[in-house]
């Protein structure tokens, strides 16, 4: 475990030196490679924060915690433990990678971006050791909740940010009426949010705060209920809302990537067709995690 860890951290330091010569070898477009980098950690950082949402219970974490160490224990192989704990480490460091290159890169303090660096730090050693050496359990859907909104303000700010890199690269057209601009101006507190007097850049954070509230909501009104979901995915399937609301994140980011081309939309009145024709043990029965082709292979040599 401590190696695949160990190993983590180094391929993080490796992925930001690498993005970094990247942008370097591309001088010339520079801002478009940082407001890609942005808008890719606006993706990371909006998904993450609604799965902590989801994992926000202790139950809900313990076993997704324990199946995750039950696969790799089950191989029978260190070599899978060690993957795992690099699995875990690495995807953390490419998330700190992303959301940190905005902040490096555009109007921000770096000696205050540092020093926050240092001080998580500080802060993560002292919680590996209350954990390890006192048994302290975290209250976590407290800590998670709170982290979830911290993600959510960072990426409304990196969504702003990324699309402003991006007209500064002559790859979208700036809009900025005057009547906006005396109702939000151009300053240096509204900067470090990503809020700017242009439309290019409002819309898309006025739709990304009105779905995080629409997620929120299904949330706490989820009861896996198959009309629900269908109902769900007729009507808002366009921007993946029944995946959400079935707690396929990542399956609904894909929607909401490729809404543009009303392929999704159409998907979903399809499977909302589907969901309000089965029957609730059938909704249930598909909403539970498919076993791995191999685990089962070896289940039956075994026997």
């Amino acid at each position: 475990v401590y190696i695949g860890a160990i190993l983590g951290v180094v391929m993080s330091f490796i992925s930001a030196w690498a993005l970094n010569q990247l942008k370097l070898a591309n001088s010339a477009s520079q801002e478009v490679i940082e407001g890609v980098t942005a808008l890719i950690a606006v993706v990371v950082l909006f998904w993450v924060s609604n799965w902590m949402v989801s994992k926000s219970e202790s139950e809900v974490w313990d076993a997704y915690i324990k199946s995750k160490v039950g696969e790799a224990s089950d191989k029978g192989s260190t070599a899978a433990l060690a993957f795992t704990a690099f699995l875990a480490v690495y995807r953390e460091g490419a998330e700190v990678i992303l959301f940190y290159q905005p902040m490096l890169n555009g109007d921000y303090d770096r000696g205050a971006v540092w020093a926050g660096f240092i001080v998580g730090c500080i802060c993560l050693v002292f919680v590996y050791l209350a954990i390890h050496y006192f048994s302290i359990k975290l209250p976590l859907k407290p800590l998670f909740t709170a982290t979830s909104i911290l993600m959510f303000i960072m990426s409304i700010a990196f969504l702003g940010s990324g699309i402003k890199e991006l007209i500064e690269g002559d790859v979208i057209d700036m809009t900025s009426p005057e009547w906006l601009q005396t109702i939000i101006p151009f300053n240096d507190t509204l900067d470090v949010l990503g809020v700017y007097p242009v439309l290019e850049t409002l819309i898309p954070q006025l739709i990304l705060i009105l779905l995080t509230v629409t997620i929120f909501v299904i949330q706490k009104w989820q009861r896996n209920n198959h009309i629900e979901c269908g109902l769900v995915a007729i009507i808002f399937g366009s921007i993946g809302l029944h995946k959400f609301y079935n707690g396929k994140y990542g399956r609904g980011m894909l929607y909401i990537l490729f809404c543009w081309s009303g392929i999704p939309a159409l998907i979903g009145i399809l499977e909302g067709i589907h969901y309000l024709t089965e029957t609730q043990e059938q909704y249930e029965e598909e909403l539970k995690p498919k076993p791995k082709k191999k685990r089962e292979k070896k289940a039956k040599a075994a026997k």
